[in-house]
């Protein structure tokens, strides 16, 4: 269903790229004209391909969003500076599958540097703590509350980096979770690209600002450091936690978990133990297999139920499919 919009989006960027030849693919500046007209073009495919382009937005609103963006394009802009610009529109749609990515070439570019800021972070209500350094300066350690990047806080840094995350819905744990393992290549990406950051660290009553180096994103764990979390549950009295952080058929088989025969075994431990709370944990989970969360509800129905209500396709989607 989604091959023509994922061939879309891969077409407009490859596009922009091919406007011209160079060593450093962000070094060529496009026109302001081009690129309003670029994404402007864009995002009427979209409207005409895209089902659910609507479905969380009104669409008066929605469509005078994007036109203010375009209109607020006046300066040639690198693909970089295009991309941080529509990246957050295209997480307004509130689709998974839908988004726009770097190319490989852009990606391979960024990678060949050390970019990244080296903090692994965790955010809740309290603000933004470190769970890992990755680089080589020791002087920040887990568990510190990060307060301020190169002046700025973090946690407007976070509401922005949020913003431009596409999951499905008005979805913001997953979007927490992503940037658990993926803040620093999504700082570079979306805010930037640096090879030092001056940051605000709070430990106990005392604060200090340190310049940090950055490093390259192979250092960075991988959005699979998410998935490779197993299937799990722990029974605590009359209150069981079952994990599942993901519905997905090739994420639970490289892990040699069978979704069905797990649930079963969790479901028969739930009832020897005559547990009385159930709490699910899907924070992670971003969704997979449709049969898989199915048979999951199953297990809360005794009646048949309809795990689908309709599916909906636009008269131009039906035609590449």
């Amino acid at each position: 269903m989604f091959r023509f919009l994922c061939l879309l989006l891969c077409f407009y960027l490859y596009a922009l790229t091919g406007y011209a030849q160079t060593d450093d693919p962000f070094a060529v500046r496009y026109h302001p004209d081009s690129v309003k007209a670029d994404i402007a073009g864009l995002f009427e495919e979209l409207r005409e391909a895209h089902p659910g382009f609507y479905r969380y937005q009104d669409s008066t609103a929605f469509d005078n969003s994007i036109d203010s963006v375009i209109q607020q394009i006046d300066q040639e802009m690198t693909i970089l500076e295009i991309y941080r610009v529509i990246k957050p529109i295209f997480a307004q749609i509130g689709c998974l599958h839908t988004s726009v990515h770097l190319t490989e070439e852009n990606t391979n570019a960024l990678n060949e540097q050390a970019n990244c800021i080296p903090l692994l972070l965790s955010f809740d209500t309290n603000g933004a703590f470190v769970l890992d350094n990755l680089g080589d300066d020791d002087r920040i350690v887990p568990g510190d509350q990060l307060i301020e990047i190169d002046g700025r806080s973090v946690q407007d840094i976070f509401t922005q980096l949020c913003a431009a995350i596409p999951l499905d819905g008005n979805s913001t744990a997953g979007k927490r979770t992503l940037l658990q393992y993926q803040f620093p290549k999504w700082y570079r990406n979306m805010i930037a690209v640096k090879s030092e950051f001056d940051v605000t660290v709070k430990r106990g009553q005392s604060t200090e600002v340190l310049t940090i180096q950055a490093i390259k994103a192979d250092r960075v764990p991988g959005y699979e450091a998410v998935m490779s979390v197993p299937m799990s549950l722990e029974i605590e009295g009359s209150v069981a936690t079952m994990r599942i952080p993901t519905f997905s058929k090739s994420s639970l088989k490289r892990q040699g978990q069978r979704f069905e025969k797990e649930l079963k075994h969790y479901f028969a431990e739930i009832e020897k133990h005559n547990v009385q709370h159930l709490i699910v944990d899907l924070r992670s989970n971003s969704g997979g297999t449709d049969s898989y969360a199915a048979h999951f509800t199953s297990q809360f129905f005794e009646e048949p139920f309809r795990y689908w209500d309709r599916i909906e396709v636009t008269e131009k989607l039906a035609g590449q499919i």
